[in-house]
């Protein structure tokens, strides 16, 4: 019934498994999120910009000197402005797509300038946000906005749902967005007395700087804070910073009665692991990777295929011609490596210190990223198609795990080194990893004459054993960069990687099988003798 109901008010999805697979992690990441708020994992911005849950507090003291700190008014445009440039590029793609998708675009559009033109002229900060917050949030606002926008443009020529809002809809937005902006014109001391005269803080005016300064009698803060390891750790900052003005605070008295809970990590990777960062994004994105890379490789081997290679028209997720953005492989491929290997190249420049685990994980995933580039515009030969959605799909997770894995190996600069040192056996892993890997795509590449597109029974190296032994050597390159990072977010992504190449060398075989009448049975899928 309910289901029923829910199918009368909205359009059938969109048959792309981009689209589905951001509906999924759209909602699983804020909810996430607001599970964590309430538990005191705040995200780091505004008021809570210095709240951190850590292990100990000297983690999450050292923690607070090493992330990357931006004001709040420089926080707040990378919020929202990437998501503004958005809407405003989509006028300029999709012209003319109806009144539904007009009244889609402009709400977007008129949201987000109104978000950068409070934060350029209205409001007044105080605080800072913490670099991993600001880009996760803009990162977020902006996947959320362009995926709306190109559901709506997949979703044109389809039968508006029997019950129409859009209307209701546009009422709805205008009366949100007018009075959502009249709020914004009380003070901060008005709010704060509504929710609880006893919460408000001390002003006090800096006319020096010609605006207000919040300061907060650190010794009522404790009590109203209560006992959370989140909030003991911001009352240590708030101690920290008005020791100098506040000599009769006891600071060393709070300090000791702080009890801070360790992060969960299973106790089998304790020993070759790295502390992990106390941040909530770094954990989430952790969890996130891992599973949406092993939803990638289930769908595989379901039939919902990510469409390139010789699955770029096939499966479930196929999409009519009139509704599918295509690109020519090379094109494509060229979209899927070319922002990661960028990435690489500008970890050197953002971070140009950081010892010799730091220096290598850079490399690898430059040289990793320059190996496909080159191999894309140098060595492939390709006969088939791309999808957009897949292009950007895949485009991002390498990008995000690109960038993840340097940031986070940053923060870990300082931390004591894990247990098991793995750095000198992943260094050994990824150069065979990506000297194997470049060595079977050379052997595809060769399998075709100049004009020749047609699939050929691959031969030479491990061919005889596995269909896929190219799969094989990316899962130890991707395996050797974790040990050489040693974090839970390198792991993540090794795992999941492996489990997606996994599920592909799972159908690749089958296609085979399909396609060679005397396809050899003892040939496997990605393990000699073994699957």
């Amino acid at each position: 019934m309910v289901m029923s109901t829910l199918l009368g008010l909205v359009y059938p999805p969109p048959p792309s498994l981009f689209i589905t697979a951001m509906t999924v992690i759209s909602a699983a990441s804020l909810a996430n999120a607001g599970f964590n708020e309430i538990k005191g994992k705040h995200m780091q911005y505004s008021k809570f910009w210095h709240v951190v849950a850590s292990q100990s507090l000297s983690t999450g003291l050292a923690q607070q000197q090493q992330q990357i700190k931006l004001s709040g008014r420089t926080g707040m445009l990378i919020l929202y402005t990437p998501a503004f440039l958005v809407g405003v590029a989509s006028f300029y793609f999709f012209p003319d797509e109806g009144i539904r998708f007009t009244l889609l675009t402009s709400a977007l559009t008129i949201h987000f300038f109104k978000r950068v033109f409070e934060v350029l002229f209205i409001h007044k900060y105080s605080g800072s946000m913490a670099l991993d917050t600001a880009i996760t949030i803009g990162l977020s606002y902006f996947l959320s906005t362009a995926t709306m926008i190109y559901a709506q443009y997949l979703s044109r020529g389809f039968s508006d749902p029997p019950i129409d809002l859009k209307y209701a809809g546009t009422v709805m937005f205008l009366l949100g967005i007018t009075v959502c902006t009249k709020s914004f014109s009380k003070s901060i001391e008005e709010v704060l007395a509504r929710i609880s005269p006893e919460a408000r803080p001390i002003i006090v005016k800096d006319r020096g700087r010609g605006k207000d300064k919040v300061e907060v009698v650190a010794g009522r803060l404790a009590e109203l804070l209560g006992s959370s390891s989140s909030c003991k750790i911001f009352r240590a900052h708030i101690a920290e910073e008005l020791e100098a003005k506040s000599p009769a605070f006891e600071v060393d008295k709070i300090a000791e009665a702080l009890t801070v809970k360790t992060m969960v990590i299973p106790s089998m990777l304790q020993g070759f692991l790295f502390e992990e960062p106390p941040s909530i994004i770094i954990t989430a994105m952790s969890v996130v990777t891992f599973m949406f890379l092993s939803y990638l490789g289930i769908s595989e081997i379901t039939g919902n295929h990510l469409q390139y290679s010789k699955f770029w028209n096939v499966g479930s997720q196929k999409v009519s011609a009139k509704r599918q953005i295509k690109l020519s492989s090379r094109t494509g491929m060229l979209i899927l490596y070319t922002p990661a290997f960028l990435a690489g190249l500008a970890s050197f420049v953002i971070y140009p210190d950081g010892g010799f685990r730091f220096f290598t994980v850079k490399v690898t995933l430059t040289v990793h990223f320059l190996k496909r580039v080159l191999e894309v515009l140098f060595v492939h030969k390709y006969s088939g198609g791309m999808v957009l959605d897949t292009a950007i799909l895949v485009s991002g997770c390498y990008l995000m795990a690109a960038v993840g894995m340097t940031y986070i190996q940053h923060l870990t600069l300082g931390f004591p080194e894990p247990p098991i040192d793995l750095q000198y056996l992943g260094i050994i892993l990824f150069i065979v990893g990506v000297s194997g890997n470049f060595y079977h795509h050379y052997l595809l590449a060769n399998l075709r004459g100049k004009d020749e597109k047609g699939y050929k029974f691959p031969e030479g190296g491990l061919f005889d054993l596995v269909i896929c032994p190219h799969y094989l050597f990316e899962i130890l390159g991707f395996l050797g960069v974790s040990f050489i990072s040693q974090t839970l977010f390198s792991v993540s992504v090794s795992l999941g990687s492996a489990v997606y190449l996994i599920g592909r060398s799972y159908v690749t075989r089958k296609w085979y099988i399909s396609k060679f009448e005397n396809f050899p049975q003892h040939v496997k899928a990605l393990i000699p003798f073994v699957f």
